[in-house]
């Protein structure tokens, strides 16, 4: 299986494996890393990895994280694409808890909950690949955030809580 560059990442690209149907593979259960407790499942696409040259189906992670020291603002949910030679965290669902900085635009996202997006533009110009984030107030929660990823990224088998009231999916 071949390797994708930096460069074939466009922003289709990235907005298709986002809305690509997936579905959970494995169960999940809470661990404590460092100050952190996360949870992981994986999953699959239900179409192949047509640019790996292959009928395999795309690989992806969600992960959730909050602090083990519970603080309802310090938490976030997040879809990683998982390729041959490395991981890619396609969008990252965060807490009030910090304030974003926008590198490329210089603009901020917070203080409230903030959505990361990968952008070619973030991975060409050598910044972390989801540098960019927009606020939003679709969630308050770690569950909120999770029901939005799922909805949004087109998750089958996760069960979530809203939180709060649902809008509009972001990817469509």
């Amino acid at each position: 299986m071949r390797t994708i560059a930096d460069d074939q990442f466009s922003d289709q690209l990235l907005d298709r494996l986002r809305r690509v149907r997936k579905v959970r593979e494995s169960a999940s259960r809470e661990r404590t890393k460092g100050q952190q407790v996360e949870r992981n499942f994986e999953c699959v696409s239900e179409e192949p990895a047509d640019l790996l040259g292959g009928e395999m189906p795309w690989r992806f992670r969600i992960f959730t994280r909050r602090l083990a020291a519970f603080n309802d603002a310090q938490y976030s949910a997040g879809l990683v694409l998982l390729l041959p030679d490395r991981e890619l965290i396609l969008c990252r669902y965060n807490g009030k808890g910090h304030y974003h900085w926008n590198q490329l635009e210089r603009d901020q996202a917070g203080p409230g909950a903030h959505i990361h997006i990968t952008t070619h533009r973030y991975i060409v110009g050598g910044k972390k690949p989801d540098g960019y984030a927009m606020p939003t107030d679709r969630y308050s929660t770690l569950e909120g955030a999770l029901y939005c990823l799922v909805a949004d990224c087109n998750v089958g088998g996760i069960l979530s809580e809203p939180g709060t009231p649902y809008t509009t999916p972001l990817f469509q």
